[in-house]
């Protein structure tokens, strides 16, 4: 998948939107499976190292992680997006499938 100067927004928000999902997916997990006393410790653990502030299964808390996990999302797709993973070599001078033409081909 290309990373368009068009399309970056709407990927870094859908990466973001995913983050959130399965940080809400992940929240709620010990309810819907139900998780004895030492894994509910020990899931809890995993969220305070995990996200800033996390101090319990509150709305507080529920809320911070919830923005983070969008941001990270954001910083993620930031970072891919920087590193070049995509369509190294700067942008696109070519539509997809017009190889040979200057600029080389686009996102092999």
């Amino acid at each position: 998948m290309c990373v368009h100067p068009k399309t970056y927004t709407r990927l870094a928000l859908q990466v973001g939107a995913l983050f959130g999902g399965l940080y809400v997916l992940c929240f709620f997990w010990p309810a819907i499976r139900g998780l004895d006393a030492e894994l509910s410790a020990l899931h809890l653990q995993m969220w305070q190292i995990a996200f800033f502030g996390f101090s319990g299964f509150n709305a507080a808390s529920f809320i911070s992680g919830l923005v983070q996990s969008f941001v990270w999302g954001l910083i993620a797709v930031g970072v891919w997006k920087l590193a070049g993973i995509c369509c190294a070599g700067g942008g696109h001078t070519q539509a997809h499938g017009e190889e040979g033409k200057e600029g080389g081909a686009c996102c092999k």
